[in-house]
């Protein structure tokens, strides 16, 4: 990224995200450890950073929870087995559930799925699929039009509300006692008509 006084990332028309005096833009979307979910950071220069984490316009999933969910996802299915909401099938070496099952994230757990341990304080979540027209320089001053901004928790709503899908995928391990079955933060919008919702 070139020298420039502001970067301004905003959804239009009620909200910017600005980064005065931005020098750099470092990408670190290969250093997950310890939750992290920045994508790039962009550096001022004072010498602050500011995580941003990037997800594309048509992203339905915010992480693979396989870790994260494993022991609920257990109780969650075991529960949903006594209440007859979905059933669960042996085969060889792995099992199925029958349909998918998912669960809405409480508030901590949605924190920790969209914010990780380094975007709550200053950090930002955008989406954007981009292309050129989305970026435009006027003087010292970058702007680039994305399609969402998120800063807090209140952000986190509608389509890109967080519900933990339990599904199906026999290359998973994840959660020990019954392997095949897999865990996925995902948007509220993956939740279709093939997955029942249930409660905890």
């Amino acid at each position: 990224m070139a020298s420039c006084l502001s970067v301004l990332v905003f959804k239009l028309p009620n909200k910017t995200y600005i980064v005065n005096g931005c020098t750099k833009a470092t990408s670190v979307g290969t250093d997950t450890a310890g939750r992290k979910k920045a994508d790039v950071l962009l550096h001022d220069i004072n010498g602050k950073s500011y995580p941003i984490s990037i997800k594309k316009d048509d992203a339905e999933t915010w992480e693979s929870a396989d870790s994260y969910f494993s022991a609920e996802a257990k109780q969650i299915i075991d529960k949903a087995i006594a209440n007859k909401k979905t059933k669960l099938v042996q085969h060889n070496t792995y099992y199925t559930i029958e349909p998918n099952i998912a669960v809405a994230a409480k508030i901590a757990e949605k924190k920790a799925v969209v914010f990780g341990s380094d975007l709550h304080d200053g950090g930002a979540v955008v989406t954007k699929t981009f292309a050129s027209s989305s970026f435009s320089q006027e003087d010292d001053t970058l702007t680039v039009t994305v399609s969402n901004i998120i800063t807090k928790l209140e952000d986190v709503k509608g389509d890109k509300d967080v519900y933990f899908l339990i599904r199906n995928d026999k290359t998973r391990k994840s959660i020990k006692e019954y392997p095949g079955i897999r865990v996925l933060a995902a948007y509220k919008k993956r939740i279709n008509k093939n997955v029942i919702v249930v409660e905890r």
